[in-house]
């Protein structure tokens, strides 16, 4: 039993000394000669102890012997297998930092920048590889700390949304290259641009590929004014700043929509244009046509639309407003009115208005406008004289304020002339 029990452990420790070696990262031939050696010395352990047992010299081993040495082939497999997958790891290792040398020596000589952030042990990214291109486009006196290699992501790009910054080191995780673009502002003025692709690199590394696009976003903004600007050019009244003729039929055409039901419109014609323009001059005219669109424009809410139509012509397209509602909002511009005339140093500002509604989208919007158009009329045309004789008192009232080139013009040079 004594020996027995010697034989086995002297097989334990045979094959524990081969995979001790075996891991230890030998040469192969090393592992090789050691192993083989092992298995020599388990071999005549077996055989003194066959001896010692009282058998012949030329016994052969018995099964015990032959299961542990099988043991000692799977561990010596098992080390090969795991000896060389670690000698394929340090293989590739190799080959990625020479091929991520070259690319870096290639990024050099790169127009963009080029940057590679390294992810620390505890989390977080550091910067360890960078260009010139990148060196000189990545750095801005007098945001954030002096800048080297080791420096942590955030210390690169000290202006960059720390919520984008996270998504962009999240392409770790993912895999997915992605883009993005940092605008920096000064108020309305674009003072830096950088456009960024973001893609993971091997070894848990981070790629940066950035260019200055401050000159392209600064012409796409100004590109974008000059539409804006041709747009409300397109859309707007000259004079008044009011929508002009063509915006309000277009947006008759679109209020037609059963949603914006109830519509109504509201008619407003200026009184005794015509006059001002004959006694006072066109300059006058136009005067009183710009206060009659600031009038307007403080009156109506923001979805109304407020046009200016004609020559002393104006009209508002009220999406869901009842007669009630409307009814309303016409006693606010008549009492506006009234209040802007207030001003003896002006000519008054004297409307006709009319108003219609149509409830729902079977009556048609243009019928509408022409029953909102005859209302005015009959209410102009009902207060003619009394306007008339009203506006030559304004008018003469305001005759001594104005300045030399606006003085009423003499007797015969128009249809009405101030006594």
């Amino acid at each position: 039993m004594l020996e027995a029990a010697r034989r086995e452990l002297e097989h334990e420790r045979a094959v524990s000394a081969i995979a001790e070696y075996a891991f230890s990262r030998r040469s192969f031939s090393e592992m090789i000669e050691f192993t083989l050696g092992q298995l020599g010395n388990l071999r005549g352990s077996l055989h003194s102890a066959v001896v010692a047992d009282g058998a012949t010299s030329g016994e052969t081993w018995n099964n015990d012997d032959t299961r542990l040495l099988r043991a000692a082939v799977r561990v010596l497999a098992l080390a090969l297998e795991g000896w060389f997958e670690s000698r394929a790891r340090e293989a590739a290792e190799i080959e990625k930092e020479a091929a991520l040398g070259s690319f870096h020596d290639v990024a050099q000589y790169m127009p963009v920048g080029f940057q590679v952030f390294e992810e620390k042990s505890g989390g977080g990214l550091v910067l360890s590889l960078e260009n010139d291109a990148g060196r000189r486009l990545s750095r801005r006196p007098g945001h954030g700390p002096d800048v080297r290699v080791g420096s942590a992501f955030h210390d690169v790009w000290p202006t960059m949304d720390r919520n984008i910054a996270a998504r962009l080191q999240a392409v770790l995780g993912t895999g997915i290259p992605t883009k993005y673009e940092m605008v920096e502002m000064d108020g309305e003025f674009i003072t830096r641009a950088v456009d960024f692709t973001v893609f993971a690199m091997p070894g848990r590394r981070l790629g940066v590929i950035f260019e200055d696009i401050t000159d392209d976003k600064r012409a796409e903004q100004e590109l974008i004014r000059k539409q804006e600007r041709l747009s409300y050019i397109s859309a707007r009244d000259s004079l008044t700043g009011l929508y002009n003729r063509t915006y309000f039929d277009d947006a008759l055409v679109r209020l037609g929509d059963p949603s914006n039901f109830p519509v109504s419109v509201m008619m407003i014609d200026v009184d005794m244009l015509k006059m001002v323009n004959d006694i006072l001059g066109h300059d006058q005219g136009d005067a009183l046509l710009r206060r009659v669109g600031a009038v307007l424009s403080g009156v109506f809410r923001a979805n109304d639309i407020v046009a200016r139509i004609g020559g002393d012509e104006f009209a508002v397209l009220l999406p869901k407003a009842g007669p009630d509602a409307t009814l309303q909002v016409e006693r606010r511009v008549r009492d506006a009115f009234r209040a802007a005339s207030e001003d003896p140093s002006v000519p008054a500002l004297s409307v006709s208005v009319g108003v219609a509604t149509a409830v729902d989208e079977d009556e048609d919007l243009a019928c509408v406008m022409r029953r909102a158009d005859n209302a005015m009329y009959s209410e102009k045309t009902s207060r003619a004289q009394k306007v008339r004789a009203a506006m030559l008192a304004s008018m003469n009232r305001a005759a001594g304020h104005l300045d030399g080139c606006a003085r009423p013009r003499a007797a015969g040079h128009g249809e009405d002339t101030l006594p």
